[in-house]
């Protein structure tokens, strides 16, 4: 099983693919600040890039740390904006240009948090997966093959 740990030492930017587009005049437009972040995750993204791209069906665990001056909310979840769904979208758009994998439809399970954090960053995770490979808890199973089907363990 090939794996990937990555940890960039930046506080995750706000910016996300939605709020950083614009549209106007029948075209897209991305804001200086997008950019300016995706320079930032590609400056230490490209450190790790694969040899050759990653093939198959890839699980990626994302965790966006932020900092937080409140020691009691240290460890928490961070409920505020901005939402996983975009933050991570601009993550995997720079790790598919960088040739991580040869496309990020390859990413068939992920998983990403956001947390108040003590130092601030990002966490990244990439593992191939084989066809066998499903993770849940026991009593997600029984929904899990209402679902899909009898589940085969090796």
């Amino acid at each position: 099983m090939r794996r990937i740990n990555i940890f960039i030492p930046e506080q995750p930017s706000k910016t996300t693919h939605q709020s950083g587009t614009r549209y106007a005049n029948k075209r897209t437009y991305k804001t200086a600040s997008l950019i300016g972040w995706e320079n930032t995750l590609k400056r230490h993204l490209i450190k790790h890039v694969p040899n050759e791209p990653m093939h198959g069906a890839l699980y990626l665990d994302v965790v966006f740390g932020f900092t937080t001056c409140n020691k009691k909310n240290i460890g928490k979840w961070k409920t505020t904006r901005p939402d996983t769904d975009n933050m991570i979208k601009t993550v995997k758009d720079m790790m598919t240009r960088l040739g991580y994998w040869d496309d990020d439809s390859q990413v068939v399970y992920e998983t990403c948090r956001k947390m108040w954090t003590k130092k601030a960053g990002i966490l990244i995770r990439i593992e191939s997966l084989n066809e066998s490979w499903i993770y849940y808890t026991d009593d997600y199973r029984e929904l899990l093959e209402k679902f899909i089907g009898e589940v085969e363990h090796e």
